[in-house]
């Protein structure tokens, strides 16, 4: 056949015959001693094994084959591991290679998914006539994650399927998950509700989603407390996020995507081309709120009109209590206490509130040699000449034992609600 190129390795030392990529893979896998795995383990450097997958990477460069030459080993893996019940564990191998050539052909991702799934209930009612405690299958997992997938695959294709038809999948496979709970934590379970939580976002509850997903999370983060610090844990914190501001808690989305883009450049780097692409999807969601956001973020909760997250007194000289920040208008969501002790809904202009000693802040202000730190306010400053003109108030905060005189706008700084 013709020669190939694609790996890295391949891009600048030459070019190799795929026939030859596959008769060595067939060689190197059979030498592969699998008397020692366990479904806890992975095969593959790529995905976090210690083993390469003679299928699925390159012996030299330790990265994944792309294009055309993934496609043809992975139909040359199929061809030889498909009716061979002597090798389950390639022939499982099989449709995970499968599944990777095809990315972006849902229907034909599908066939594949539904021949797997007939495979993995096979080998499940063969252990289970074998009389094997339902609790120590192994092979629930492959069977959970393929149906959850096979849901997923159905909610991505143009024309979505009647909702039962997906619910009724999910039912199932949480009826197998069920089964693996005593060993697994509730592992599989958080699987199936993380996709129950994509069927609820389509279907236009995102209340519901927004539930599911985060119960499915709290799952995994019992089961691995590192969750977050994982690739599946990045895609599941994102995905909270996206469903933090469709349910209108946009400043905690915002705020989440950038603390995983933080995680995420940590553990990937910076140029990993998933951290690339997050960022710049951060970016053109920041553009579009606008200046809006920034001043969003002075104070959390900025919607609550009855409760109030920060308290001072404004330039007129009454106690304030603050309910928000309202940017367009250029001022304070506030309560003003009148003479007769009365509260009064009000309007205050920025910079116009001098906040109380003891007021927590965090600075954002990227410029600020305080970006990031913590402080709390001891106290504030204003023009002698003018004690009413809060244009030149400054208010003095502590950080650890250093104070500084710092002027509080909102896009600056953050009120900590504690």
């Amino acid at each position: 056949g013709t020669p190939r190129r694609d790996c890295s390795c391949r891009g600048t030392a030459g070019y190799v015959h795929v026939s030859c990529l596959i008769d060595m893979a067939g060689k190197k896998s059979d030498a592969i001693d699998l008397s020692k795995w366990n479904e806890h383990m992975t095969l593959g450097v790529s995905v976090g094994g210690t083993e390469i997958n003679p299928w699925r990477e390159c012996i030299t460069c330790r990265q994944v084959y792309t294009g055309t030459t993934l496609k043809q080993l992975a139909n040359a893996m199929e061809e030889k591991y498909d009716n061979d019940d002597a090798h389950v564990f390639w022939r499982n191998a099989t449709y995970d290679m499968l599944l990777g050539a095809l990315a972006g052909d849902t229907p034909a991702r599908l066939e594949v998914l539904k021949k797997r799934y007939e495979l993995c209930k096979s080998q499940y009612q063969k252990e289970v006539l074998a009389g094997r405690d339902r609790s120590a299958i192994s092979c629930t997992r492959d069977l959970v994650n393929c149906i959850t997938n096979l849901a997923a695959g159905m909610m991505a294709l143009p024309s979505l399927p009647p909702k039962e038809v997906v619910v009724a999948l999910l039912d199932e496979a949480e009826r197998y998950a069920e089964q693996r709970r005593p060993r697994d934590g509730g592992h599989l379970c958080a699987t199936v509700l993380r996709q129950r939580a994509q069927v609820e976002m389509k279907s236009g509850n995102d209340t519901k989603a927004l539930q599911l997903l985060t119960k499915a999370i709290a799952i995994f983060e019992t089961n691995e407390p590192q969750y977050k610090q994982t690739q599946n844990g990045f895609m599941d914190f994102w995905e909270l996020s996206d469903m933090l501001i469709l349910n209108g808690e946009v400043v905690e989305g915002y705020d989440l995507k950038e603390e995983m883009l933080m995680i995420g450049e940590r553990v990937l780097g910076r140029d990993h081309p998933l951290m690339l692409k997050r960022r710049r999807e951060l970016k053109e969601g920041l553009d579009r709120m606008g200046e809006g956001l920034t001043f969003g973020r002075a104070f959390r909760n900025a919607d609550d009109e009855d409760r109030t997250i920060a308290t001072g007194f404004c330039y007129t000289g009454q106690r304030a209590n603050i309910c928000g920040v309202a940017k367009d208008q250029g001022g304070y969501r506030a309560y003003t206490e009148e003479k007769d002790g009365s509260w009064t809904q009000s309007f205050i202009p920025f910079p116009a509130i001098c906040l109380d000693e003891g007021t927590q802040i965090e600075v954002f202000d990227k410029k600020s040699e305080w970006y990031g730190k913590r402080g709390v306010i001891i106290g504030a400053k204003v023009a002698e000449d003018d004690p009413r003109n809060f244009d030149k108030l400054r208010h003095l905060v502590l950080f650890g034992k250093s104070t500084q005189p710092m002027t509080l706008a909102p896009e600056l700084t953050v009120v900590i609600d504690e």
